[in-house]
């Protein structure tokens, strides 16, 4: 049972909800007629995949892991999980996973291969530990779970499933600035050159205000093609406000500010909008 446990670390089970939450919201957003049996499938593609590429990352950066305070009590580097039981926990799971999503429809399966390309191979092999570019491949990988949530819905991808995409795409960059400069010390100690580490304080704070107006301009875009979308567009407003103040006074150490908070906060504006679109739709449609 302990070893079990140890393996559900090593799929961020608080991250992987969200994400699956994301993922079913695309689904309904897509659908006007949901299916149970899509909907438990969904689940196990959600699961299957995404915790299982996420203990996958986990599995070729123990080294990393090993040198970050943060992450150094993590399974692997503990040694409370070997590398041998790791990869096959993660491989069955991401094999279940891939399997479920082919009964579903051929754009759900290209999102799973494509989640594992991006996140795998374009973002922890090729660039991570060399360009601080690798967020926007992290970024691209993990709104894979949006594409495939609408696919299987709708059975094709639309206009829609690229907003919500780039939604998430975009909490997640910000996401990993924000863990980047939280933990700066961490990724200087292990020579990753996260954004925080190659730009300066100004510079982070002008990207994240580029980033909440994108965050803003994709859910107008997308109440203006589907008629909904007020709740999600007034709420991030709400928070984008909060979320300024917090960031200059962080930023420009102006005061002492907890960034775990900031972080929370942030995971608020991505997880919102992805609660209340299907919520408005129900409502107005």
């Amino acid at each position: 049972m302990q070893k079990i446990l140890q393996f559900i670390k090593l799929t961020k089970p608080k991250q992987l909800v969200a994400i699956v939450i994301t993922m079913y919201s695309a689904y309904f957003l897509s659908t006007s007629s949901p299916r149970i049996d899509t909907i438990l499938t969904l689940l196990l593609v959600g699961i299957g995949t995404v915790g299982g590429v996420t203990a996958l990352n986990m599995y070729i950066e123990v080294d990393i892991d090993s040198l970050m305070d943060r992450t150094r009590t993590r399974p692997l580097p503990l040694g409370s999980l070997t590398r041998r039981e790791a990869i096959v926990g993660l491989s069955a799971l991401y094999i279940a996973g891939l399997i479920a999503s082919t009964t579903l429809n051929t754009y759900v399966t290209f999102s799973v291969i494509m989640g594992l390309y991006f996140n795998i191979i374009a973002y922890t092999e090729l660039t991570k530990r060399f360009l601080p570019i690798s967020v926007v491949l992290g970024g691209v990988a993990g709104s894979m779970p949006i594409v495939g949530g609408w696919a299987a819905g709708s059975g094709t991808i639309t206009i829609n499933t690229l907003i919500l995409a780039l939604l998430l795409f975009n909490w997640q960059i910000v996401h990993l600035i924000l863990i980047g400069y939280k933990y700066k010390e961490d990724y200087l100690k292990a020579n990753i050159p996260a954004i925080p580490v190659v730009i300066s304080s100004k510079g982070i704070r002008r990207m994240l205000y580029i980033l909440f107006v994108f965050h803003i301009l994709l859910i107008s875009t997308y109440l203006l093609l589907n008629n909904y979308g007020y709740l999600a567009l007034f709420a991030s407003l709400i928070l984008l406000v909060e979320h300024k103040k917090r960031i200059d006074k962080a930023l420009r150490g102006r005061a002492n500010i907890d960034l775990r908070k900031l972080i929370v906060l942030s995971n608020m504006l991505n997880i919102l909008p992805f609660i209340l679109l299907p919520i408005e739709k129900t409502l107005i449609l």
